[in-house]
């Protein structure tokens, strides 16, 4: 036990001598006789001064220089016992589910029920601290926008390049979707997670497959839109119209909606203009949230600090030292010190004191500060790494690009879609796949890719032929 003694801020402790020097340093007077000793011999002082036999005998020096230490100990830490404790983690994980039909582009909720959605999304990341969270968007087809991440500041960036008419197919399946989110949620060590569903409704045809498709998850909807609807415009003028040439109003029915949330265990509701749609999802997430324990069976110690236990010494001196005063001046003096001290003026800051560069880096990057980040990384990875979180693509494939090995190439890969540099992109995770044929999310990302490839090469034949004919 006592094998294992040590201090938890021993940086403290170099304030002991310190302390005492200060002491005897400006409490001398205790054993000095004044500025006599300087102009009268020693031999003529002590009939010329005299010094009561009470300041001789006092032992105020020494019970200041023994509060202090003791202070001083119990804020080093002093600790020769720890408890193992099992590592938890977050076993949440969610899925957000974005509807890119042109149903979405109504204006019956200004100025677009798409609009409105990207910002509601925006507001509801914000309050995903902890847990996984991954983005879907569907039309005709569904794509996975971002897979199961711990970030979801870079996900509310994505958010700002959707929009419906991007979608290689038009249309509202909504089942491959959720299946695709249920899918992305059975990968993980939980296997069931939380589906948000973002939509402006679902025919009553389409509920079976689309519970079906949920499976053991939860599915919480946000409904967008109004039950009147609204046309949905078009940027070359006028409304869309279905094939008998009347103008298509999608209108927002809510009790298919509200039936699927209720058979699924989800909460539903309505999008409103304050953040009661976004703090009623939260709640049906927290009230089913827990942690479990690390599955490898990991453990982190923690110490029992045993300072505390010296404040019991420190009571009855401290008490003496009030009586007489000294204790009151002290802090007074601390306190005028500290609010008496000018503000700096100079660039140098606390961190750079005591912190590196990349040290100071790694603390903006977790706080989110990823521009102010990159400018201090000397990594050309972790400055790709922060650019990518910023939302700055062709910089992260520029720092990507320098490195030579599979993370480095998955991360330009990633990086290379965003930017919808596809061909590129694909051309990196197959370097990540030749080094490593085992790589389930390069391979994954790989025919992702090349998906989205070949719909648009389709589309793009389908255009040359309407132009042909």
């Amino acid at each position: 036990m006592l094998s294992e003694f040590q201090f938890l801020r021993p940086l403290w402790l170099i304030a002991i001598p310190v302390l005492w020097w200060m002491v005897f340093r400006f409490l001398g007077r205790w054993w000095s006789k004044g500025n006599w000793e300087d102009v009268v011999e020693p031999h003529l002082l002590s009939f010329l001064a005299t010094t009561p036999a009470k300041q001789k005998r006092s032992l105020l020096p020494w019970i200041i220089c023994l509060v202090g230490t003791i202070l001083l100990l119990a804020l080093s830490g002093p600790v020769w016992q720890k408890n193992l404790q099992p590592l938890l983690q977050k076993s949440l994980a969610r899925v957000l589910v974005l509807d890119l039909s042109y149903s979405m582009l109504a204006t019956d909720i200004k100025p677009t029920r798409f609009e409105r959605a990207r910002f509601k999304l925006k507001d509801l990341l914000g309050h995903f601290v902890e847990g996984e969270t991954a983005l879907i968007v569907y039309a005709g087809d569904a794509f996975v926008i971002s897979p199961l991440t711990h970030d979801p500041v870079t996900i509310a960036s994505l958010l700002t390049g959707l929009h419906p008419n991007i979608m290689p197919l038009p249309g509202s399946r909504s089942d491959l979707a959720i299946e695709l989110a249920a899918d992305l949620l059975s990968r993980r060590n939980g296997g069931t997670g939380h589906i948000i569903w973002v939509t402006d409704g679902i025919e009553v045809q389409d509920i079976p497959a689309a519970e079906n498709a949920v499976g053991l998850n939860r599915l919480s909807i946000l409904a967008v839109g109004t039950e009147s609807g609204s046309p949905i415009p078009l940027s070359g003028g006028g409304f869309l119209k279905d094939k008998k040439g009347g103008i298509v109003i999608p209108k927002l029915y809510l009790k298919p909606l509200q039936k699927l949330a209720a058979q699924t265990h989800g909460a539903f509701t309505k999008l409103s203009p304050d953040d009661r749609d976004v703090e009623q999802i939260i709640a049906a997430e927290t009230a089913a949230d827990d942690y479990v324990e690390d599955k490898q069976q990991r453990t982190s110690d923690k110490w029992n600090e045993e300072g505390p236990w010296l404040l019991l010494l420190v009571l009855p001196m401290a008490a003496l030292l009030f009586r007489r005063g000294l204790l009151f001046s002290i802090g007074f003096a601390v306190l005028l010190g500290v609010t008496a001290r000018p503000s700096s003026a100079l660039a140098f800051g606390w961190d750079d004191l005591w912190l590196r560069p990349d040290q100071q880096a790694a603390k903006l990057f977790q706080q989110g500060e990823t521009k102010q980040a990159a400018e201090l990384f000397e990594s050309s990875e972790w400055k790709g790494a922060a650019a990518y979180r910023s939302g700055d693509y062709e910089k992260a494939i520029e720092h990507f690009s320098q490195q030579n090995h599979s993370r480095a190439n998955f991360n330009s890969g990633n990086a290379l879609a965003f930017a919808g540099r596809l061909q590129e992109s694909l051309e990196a995770f197959e370097r990540v796949l030749a080094d490593n044929p085992q790589d389930v999310d390069a391979q994954y990302n790989h025919d992702l890719i090349e998906k989205l490839l070949k719909e648009q090469q389709k589309k793009k034949q389908q255009q040359e032929g309407q132009q042909g004919a």
